[in-house]
């Protein structure tokens, strides 16, 4: 089957969903069996195996026995079909007007298209995000060579001023590729492959991902509405870990930010090991409608803050600014000259030419109001109907639920697609992370509307 492609699980689900979402694969139609398709892409059948696993507990395969699995679309022929949004592309966004005077303008909205409404992928909305391609033509370019310093001067200043602004530790600044390259390059240079990284939990599954795949052995800390627990983080340092990476504010998936009394809580505990690497990932720093918060001293030995420019300007723009202390930086620095030298000096470029931009400030004060207004909206519908649900700041929003497989097919029967907690999680309950980022007032509702319906019909169930 030719439409289907890839070479990773991620590539093939991917490949499955398009395929679904253009109509070249349609309901009930029967899918290559797991040892066929292998042989077709020339991959491992584990590979095939997972991405199968990924698509049935999305909702989108369905087991027939000896039929082999089969495509399961809702709002088959003769059901009415509900209108939403194509695949990683945002709602149709209700934000005024669509633009900011030049040279920033935002991304126009997607146009609306069937199937489904995506809540799955954590991404922001796309027309809060200004238009790069309008801009590449003004950008002031210097290509980098070798001998060339690899970060732009004015562009660190620039980070500088804004963790001086919040009033927080100033170390070494330095750019990465985006944060994970960040935490890669810190973990790798002070971690041993073995050797236990406290992470929250739920945690960012990209943060889980590296830490397993890179060889550490995860451990898990508790987080509520505040972030991280104070008795999380001391079990996972009397358990021995050897660095901690923390979300000071809009966590992802639970969106909890730090109060004044949790920072001061985790200060107290974080002295008692000064030796411990602490990393804190401030990824929604310029959109957070939080006050900044850090549980770093300055006169720490490994420590690093890190804000990454890909929830405000684009996903695309691979850069984040680290803050560090000066063991840090050194030993980062000595291991990047090996590895990717410099971050990329055009996209440096761009993104000074757009901090520097006088409507950037009105820019981000809309999104950061936009993002605001949505998450709070849809937290309102679910209470009003009597759903719990968890999401202080962010753009995604975490809701309890005892059977996240049998939710997620269930939603994505009534036309909604959510991402099922367990790739979130270590050890802590059940639960289902929607992203609001393009979440519209009639939509809360809707889905507050379908999610009480499904929790209450399989309440029904469960007890007959």
């Amino acid at each position: 089957m030719g439409l289907i492609t890839g070479k990773t699980a991620g590539e093939i689900v991917f490949s499955v969903k398009k395929a679904v979402q253009d109509g070249t694969l349609i309901h009930d139609q029967p899918l290559p069996p797991i040892r066929m398709l292998a042989a077709k892409l020339g991959v491992n059948r584990n590979t095939v195996a997972a991405a199968y696993r990924t698509l049935s507990e999305q909702g989108l395969l369905a087991g027939k026995g000896r039929q082999g699995s089969r495509i399961h679309i809702a709002n088959q022929p003769g059901q009415p079909v509900q209108q939403s949004r194509p695949l990683q592309q945002p709602l149709q966004a209700h934000t005024g007007s669509q633009s900011v005077a030049q040279p920033l303008r935002m991304q126009p909205s997607a146009l609306a298209a069937p199937h489904y409404k995506d809540l799955a992928w954590g991404n922001p909305d796309q027309s809060m995000l200004p238009e790069i391609a309008g801009l590449l033509g003004d950008v002031p370019y210097h290509a980098h060579k070798y001998e060339d310093a690899p970060d732009n001067p004015t562009l660190i200043d620039l980070f500088c001023q804004g963790w001086l602004s919040d009033d927080l530790p100033i170390g070494e600044v330095w750019l990465a590729s985006g944060t994970f390259d960040a935490i890669d390059t810190i973990l790798r240079r002070f971690v041993i492959p073995g050797e236990k990284v406290a992470i929250e939990d739920p945690c960012f599954m990209t943060t889980r991902g590296l830490v397993q795949q890179a060889g550490y052995t995860p451990q898990p800390m508790p987080v509520d509405d505040e972030g991280v627990t104070p008795q999380g983080l001391e079990d996972a340092l009397v358990a021995g870990a050897k660095a901690v990476i923390l979300t000071p504010r809009a966590q992802n998936p639970f969106g909890g930010s730090w109060s004044m009394e949790r920072q001061c809580d985790l200060i107290a505990i974080l002295d008692n090991y000064p030796d411990v690497v602490v990393i804190e990932d401030d990824f929604f720093a310029a959109l957070s409608s939080v006050t900044a918060r850090s549980a770093i001293r300055s006169d720490r030995e490994k420590w690093a803050m890190i804000r990454s420019v890909s929830k405000s300007l684009g996903q695309d723009l691979r850069l984040a600014a680290v803050n560090s202390s000066i063991a840090v930086h050194r030993a980062c620095a000595s291991l990047n000259a090996f590895k990717n030298r410099w971050v990329s000096g055009f996209l440096q470029s761009i993104t000074l030419s757009i901090l520097q931009s006088p409507d950037y400030p009105g820019f981000i004060e809309k999104a950061r109001h936009v993002y605001a207004q949505r998450r709070e909206t849809t937290l309102q519908e679910l209470t009003r109907q009597g759903i719990a649900a968890h999401g202080s700041d962010g753009i995604n929003v975490w809701i309890p639920v005892s059977d996240e497989a049998q939710i997620m097919r269930r939603l994505f029967d009534h036309g909604w697609s959510v991402r099922q907690g367990s790739v979130f999680r270590l050890q802590s309950a059940p639960g289902i992370r929607i992203t609001t980022a393009a979440m519209l007032p009639d939509h809360a509702a809707e889905f507050a509307r379908t999610l009480a319906y499904i929790l209450q019909h399989d309440r029904i169930e469960r007890g007959a």
